[in-house]
């Protein structure tokens, strides 16, 4: 490997590292209903909510018998907020993640629409937003 090489590959892992580094905040969320985010569905219960990478959100259950990775945007606030939460919208009796919120960044993170919750706004016209505080862990 050409020397050049060899530190553009040293520069490449640094900045994944250390975008890694601030991005792995871990929250804790008890959700008290059943959920949908991205493809995977949920039960009410306790989670972690990672993001490990930027435009990727992991959320794993309490024994960690059941986990997703789901994709997220980046999403802003004009003011960071006070406590950590996780936003969903619901469409009939079904609850959709939205957004996560981390306490004190301003910056978040959206989950797209999935075909399925597109599906559920078409039957579903009108919908509400249930906010769920979390915990930094």
């Amino acid at each position: 490997m050409s020397r050049s090489a060899l530190v553009r590959s040293a520069v490449l892992f640094l900045t994944a590292s250390a975008v890694f580094g601030q991005s792995s905040t871990s929250i804790r969320v008890t959700v008290p209903f059943e959920f949908v985010a991205g493809q995977s569905s949920f039960t009410a219960g306790e989670y972690s909510v990672i993001s490990p990478a930027p435009g990727v959100v992991e959320i794993r259950n309490q024994n960690g018998s059941h986990a997703a990775l789901v994709l997220a945007n980046r999403a802003q606030l004009l003011h960071a907020p006070d406590t950590s939460e996780l936003v969903f919208r619901v469409y009939g009796d079904r609850y959709f993640l939205s957004q996560i919120w981390t306490a004190g960044n301003a910056i978040g993170k959206e989950i797209p629409k999935s075909h399925a919750q597109r599906a559920w706004i078409a039957a579903h016209r009108s919908s509400r937003v249930v906010t769920v505080a979390a915990t930094l862990r």
